[in-house]
């Protein structure tokens, strides 16, 4: 019969010890994902060797100041949403508010929530330009959530640093089932900077299954006078789908109909609202 070694880290410096000492060691926080679970039974299932850092202080800190938030990445989403709706970026607090379960938000971890696959939190995170930060047993970096497809082999990710950014238009919007995550769960975000009814600034992110961001869809935004017409907003709408389709093409991205569909309206949406 397969033992399981369940092993529990009260501080950074237990946690390092750990990964220098076991191979092959599974990071546990909150269990939330499907992954810790038999399909069939719902029971866990752990691996041969699991470590628990639910409960090692350097985790669990939150740090403000006027350009960040950081926060440790087994602080859970009821934590964060606690937080509050004024003190955060209104895009991280709307995704998190989208999760309707108050049981999963009280388990479920912020950098348990960044690790899973589609991630509720993922477009908001990408949109702000938050970097996460990963420590090995010898070295430590940060990364833009955007630049990073998983935690690398022998790291453990500890923090999330996310900038508030000068927004002044936030749309947050969750596609797909209400209680459970699949292939067609999706987060919308679409943030916005102006100025004297100038488009400054933009940041528009679609992320499930896969993430679309349309670098010069974008470009092309910034600098529009608002509001947009009718018509600027159909010319613009008609770029987009050419550019998503080319990144479609391009990455060889598995993306069907109805949410290309959904993609393209949200984006009409918040334009002709800006």
């Amino acid at each position: 019969m397969k033992k399981n070694n369940f092993y529990f880290a009260s501080s950074f410096s237990d946690v390092t010890m750990y990964l220098k000492t076991i191979p092959n060691i599974k990071i546990f926080s909150g269990g939330t994902s499907k992954s810790w679970r038999d399909e069939e039974t719902n029971k866990f299932i752990f691996p041969n060797s699991t470590l628990c850092i639910s409960h090692v202080p350097e985790f669990k800190t939150i740090e403000r100041n006027e350009r960040y938030i950081d926060l440790g990445s087994c602080i859970t989403l009821s934590e964060i949403e606690n937080i509050g709706e004024k003190r955060l970026p209104l895009t991280l607090y709307n995704a998190i508010e989208s999760i309707s379960n108050p049981f999963v938000k009280n388990l479920a971890t912020i950098g348990g929530n960044i690790c899973n696959e589609n991630s509720t939190l993922l477009a908001s995170l990408i949109a702000l330009d938050a970097k996460l930060e990963l420590h090995s047993v010898n070295e430590s970096k940060q990364i833009y959530v955007k630049k990073i497809s998983s935690i690398p082999n022998g790291f453990i990710l500890t923090k999330i640093k996310i900038p508030y950014g000068n927004w002044d238009k936030s749309f947050f919007i969750r596609i797909g089932p209400e209680r459970k995550i699949t292939k067609d769960s999706y987060s919308f975000v679409f943030l916005a900077n102006t100025e004297k009814g100038i488009l400054n600034n933009v940041s528009i992110v679609f992320a499930g299954e896969n993430i679309i961001q349309l670098n010069d869809f974008e470009n092309d935004l910034i600098g529009s006078k608002l509001p947009l017409s009718k018509k600027i907003v159909d010319e613009k709408i008609e770029n987009a789908k050419h550019s998503l389709y080319e990144l479609i093409k391009e990455k060889n991205i598995i993306f069907s109909d109805i949410l290309k569909k959904q993609y393209i309206n949200l984006l009409k949406y918040s334009m002709l609202h800006l």
